[in-house]
């Protein structure tokens, strides 16, 4: 975090604990780079995916799209993708699954 730099917006003075939290919501697009590439080869293959293929398009576009489907499709996602399920559950610090 010593290379980056941070700069709060009217005044606000970054403490280490935001800079922390930015930088970990940061890393969650990359911490899930293999789903990434993983949806990637389907859509390019024209397979089913419990996520939308709009989530393909870029890294950003695909937090997106599997914080819609860890709310929309829960039960599916955690089957599909265990690993991406528990980083959304303990990032979202909820299981909607328990509301199904």
């Amino acid at each position: 975090m010593a290379e980056k730099s941070f700069e709060g917006c009217g005044g606000l003075t970054l403490t280490d604990e935001i800079k922390v939290t930015i930088a970990a919501q940061a890393c969650m697009l990359l911490l899930n780079r293999k789903e990434y590439e993983l949806l990637r080869r389907k859509t390019a293959k024209g397979r089913k995916s419990v996520m939308d293929v709009y989530g393909a398009t870029n890294p950003a576009e695909f937090f997106a799209v599997a914080t819609e489907t860890f709310f929309e499709k829960p039960v599916q996602l955690r089957k599909e993708h265990p690993e991406l399920y528990e980083e959304l559950y303990g990032f979202y610090r909820v299981n909607p699954v328990e509301w199904e």
